[in-house]
């Protein structure tokens, strides 16, 4: 998506400006697209509701939260729900044209993010359920074909991609392909690994449950009701139906995040991550609550489930690694970052605010009289809470994200231009410390090499500039190197050879 704003070649401030206003753009979808998924799905629910509803689909904090980003997660979201909206009319109705947007769409997540290859096989397999249900199967002789070419052209406008806008820089970032998994997967082969990978997903459980304020739970327990009472009336009904395929969705990228964060030790966040799921969250929440608002009798917050939350708490707590050596970006756990900032790291805390929010939401909701005052207020005080922490979260943000020194990047990369210091510039690091992405993002039109090799700097020529980041040691184990400090932001150093 961002090929056609970076094609339009504007400044980078107004590519970025631009790409956000995408970002609000992609929102609007979100919300027409959750608001007519649920006008099919509760017709005698009051509009108000409809309207409230729909808007927790974008003001969850894990999904409004990157709104103000240029990363995948909002492109994510919009796609999921529609694919989740257009496979709904399916169920209702079979149409060739539909299962074309779907699979194109499907390949289209391929390309955008591996994490999506869960949502890509489950949306996979639902078309052939929809398929087989319709008495269609002869349609798969035309839509492995279809598939076969949108994959092909989609590879295509990738490959484009990367040639124009990503090969200016050597850094390859194994460590997020598909290759980088092997070792990972490996591991989960012993015992050690398998413990690794039960506790990491009660961790992303944990989160769940803890960012929807217990919502994902009860989402999950009408779920297998649900799936019991279609067993036993041998008939599945519609609601089963798109209900497994968002719970299929949610757990397979659940697994799929667990893998990429086998080991969770080594920074505190990586056993609650809830950024590579948190698109999946947002229908959840919306079922959840229209069942709720419906007085649905498989929607409810029952006591039972307060213990299974203290369980899950206490494993969490148990596993974390408090230690105040590891680093932990707030950011990739949006729900719960703001009272994880303010608590430092207290996951009691986290427990504590979840569940008085679902205590409150289950006491307005077993009111014996119930009106619409008395259904908004719960979901009027669910999104006050997802916003304001979407809010308090600018405080922490400004840890990671240090708008100062990307403006000092900007100013070395004036000067570097205003000396015409050639096509090429190298980053001289250490390895896995490789990580120059925005002062590169706004020297597009030079290609950075990653220099980890001390061989590399003797055979520079004299001309070469090189990067470092700031007080580095590197250049002391070089004998016979001598480079003078030519210019500097607040983060990078570039040095040129002495004279």
């Amino acid at each position: 998506m961002l090929y056609f704003i970076f094609a339009l070649d504007l400044g980078n401030r107004a590519t970025y400006q631009l790409a956000l206003c995408g970002n609000v753009l992609m929102l609007v979808c979100v919300y027409v697209l959750a608001y007519k998924l649920i006008q099919k799905m509760a017709e005698k629910l009051h509009v108000v509701l409809h309207v409230l509803i729909a808007l927790v689909s974008v003001l969850y904090t894990g999904v409004l939260f990157f709104s103000q980003y240029t990363m995948s997660e909002m492109l994510i979201c919009l796609l999921f729900w529609i694919i989740l909206y257009n496979i709904y009319c399916l169920l209702e109705k079979y149409s060739r044209v539909r299962i074309i947007a779907v699979t194109f769409l499907l390949v289209y997540c391929f390309f955008v993010h591996q994490r999506l290859l869960g949502l890509v096989v489950v949306g996979g397999a639902a078309l052939i359920y929809i398929l087989i249900k319709n008495k269609k199967t002869k349609d798969l002789l035309w839509i492995l074909p279809v598939f076969a070419i949108i994959f092909v052209l989609m590879l295509v406008v990738k490959l484009q991609y990367k040639s124009e806008y990503l090969s200016f820089s050597d850094l390859k970032m194994v460590a997020n392909e598909f290759q980088g998994q092997t070792q990972k997967l490996s591991r989960m082969l012993s015992m050690d690994g398998v413990i690794m990978f039960v506790i990491g997903v009660l961790g992303k459980l944990f989160y769940a449950c803890s960012g929807t304020f217990m919502l994902f739970f009860v989402f999950v327990v009408a779920l297998m009701k649900e799936l019991v009472d279609c067993i036993k009336q041998k008939q599945v009904t519609r609601r089963l139906e798109i209900w497994m395929f968002v719970f299929l969705v949610c757990m397979a990228t659940i697994a799929i995040s667990v893998v990429f964060l086998l080991d969770f030790t080594s920074r505190f966040d990586l056993l609650i991550y809830g950024r590579y799921f948190d698109f999946s969250l947002s229908p959840i929440l919306v079922f959840s609550l229209v069942g709720l608002m419906q007085k649905d009798e498989k929607f409810k917050i029952e006591t039972w489930m307060f213990v299974v939350y203290f369980a899950l708490t206490f494993i969490v707590s148990k596993n974390m690694p408090y230690d105040e050596s590891k680093d932990i970006a707030y950011f990739m756990c949006p729900a719960l970052s703001s009272v994880l900032f303010e608590y430092n790291y207290n996951i009691g805390a986290v427990a504590l605010q979840t569940l008085l929010i679902a205590c409150f939401i289950k006491m307005m909701l077993e009111r014996k009289k119930q009106t619409l005052v008395t259904k908004s207020v719960p979901i009027v005080v669910a999104i006050v809470m997802w916003v304001g922490c979407f809010i308090s979260q600018y405080n922490v943000q400004s840890l990671y994200f240090m708008p100062d020194f990307t403006r000092s990047d900007e100013q070395l990369a004036e000067h570097i231009r205003e000396i015409d210091a050639g096509d090429d510039l190298y980053f001289y690091t250490e390895k896995d410390k490789e990580y120059i992405c925005f002062l590169q993002f706004v020297l597009r039109e030079y290609r950075i090499h990653i220099i980890t090799d001390e061989n590399e700097v003797y055979n520079l020529k004299d001309e070469d500039y090189i990067l470092t980041i700031k007080e580095t040691e590197l250049f002391d184990a070089l004998p016979g190197v001598n480079y003078e400090e030519e210019a500097a932001s607040d983060s990078v150093i570039m040095w040129r050879r002495a004279e």
